[in-house]
């Protein structure tokens, strides 16, 4: 019960969950919570993700992925999770909710590696270019800006029309590096 309230502490709303989707979300969330207890952080994180993809209000279960990633030391991914609990919470009525992760993101913000991708100027005019990081594409206002990373390997990948894919893999060692 305590885990409901939890997992669904929003108000009421016409689009609420239909109740099957809101029953899978609720046993993956328990048993996520279980793993957790448990440290078994690899797990609880897949359930959680799961659940966030279920149930996209669900602040209690965003909070909780947030603080696994925190402890799988994937710290940009934590603080990302925090920081959008902290803007969301606020329009749910959740003020404490809010304040918990604004804390939570500001104590992580000075640990965070971060990496910067830097575009030559005559890479920079080619047209068509495209760059990603991990598949994720990376806009222009992102180049020459240290963006918050997890540890590990991170792919860059640059493609352009009628030009062969460069990609470059990364590996970031340590949260508080550049």
């Amino acid at each position: 019960a305590i885990y409901l309230a939890l997992l669904l502490s929003t108000p009421a709303r016409a689009d609420e969950p239909d109740p099957a989707r809101a029953a899978t979300a609720q046993s993956l969330y328990e048993s996520a919570n279980a793993d957790m207890d448990s440290k078994n952080y690899v797990e609880a994180r897949k359930k959680l993700e799961e659940v966030v993809k279920l149930l996209p209000d669900a602040l209690g279960a965003q909070l909780t992925l947030a603080e696994c990633y925190e402890n799988l030391g994937k710290l940009a991914s934590a603080w990302a999770q925090y920081s959008m609990v902290a803007a969301l919470a606020p329009k749910q009525g959740q003020p404490e909710r809010a304040q918990r992760a604004a804390d939570r993101a500001a104590d992580l913000r000075p640990r965070l590696a971060t990496l910067t991708i830097t575009v030559p100027p005559d890479v920079a005019r080619i047209p068509g270019i495209s760059i990603t990081r991990d598949r994720i594409p990376v806009g222009e206002a992102q180049w020459g800006t240290p963006v918050p990373v997890d540890t590990g390997g991170h792919e860059i990948a640059v493609t352009a029309p009628g030009r062969a894919t460069w990609t470059k893999q990364v590996e970031v060692l340590a949260n508080g590096t550049t």
